[in-house]
């Protein structure tokens, strides 16, 4: 049921290239502006409402975003939970290493990972894409400001 963990990586770099060159070389990030989630959607994130607010969130929000577009045309490659938290992890690391991001908000990853297993449980099963994309657009949402 995993995916081969080169390819993995390789949509990892993607969604932070995507991310990166959307925004650079401006200093703020464009803020979506997503329409509110379901009331179960937005249980899944409520985590992370309350760990990550002002200005490093439009950037996190914009990350998903990207997430979500990567994670729409790579379905075929993301076929179980474990994937879809090894791509998250992996992106995450890419994307926010050495920014005030990655060393400003203590508490985030945990805070992302309680969300995650709210959506997902802990337990590997096959994808649901309609979910992780629920669950991606949650996010967005979250870190949007979009309370």
């Amino acid at each position: 049921m995993k995916t081969d963990n080169s390819t993995l990586i390789l949509i990892a770099i993607v969604v932070v290239a995507f991310i990166y060159f959307s925004q650079h070389p401006s200093v703020t990030p464009n803020v979506p502006t997503p329409n509110a989630p379901s009331e179960t959607a937005k249980g899944w994130v409520k985590p992370v409402t309350v760990v990550l607010a002002g200005k490093d969130a439009p950037e996190v929000a914009s990350f998903y975003e990207g997430m979500l577009d990567v994670f729409d045309r790579n379905t075929d490659k993301v076929k179980s939970t474990s994937d879809f938290r090894t791509l998250n992890a992996r992106a995450q690391v890419y994307m926010f290493k050495d920014t005030n991001i990655a060393n400003s908000h203590p508490g985030l990853n945990k805070a992302l990972d309680e969300s995650m297993t709210n959506a997902f449980t802990l337990e590997d099963k096959p994808i649901e894409p309609e979910k992780v994309r629920d669950f991606l657009k949650a996010l967005v949402w979250a870190f949007s400001g979009s309370k």
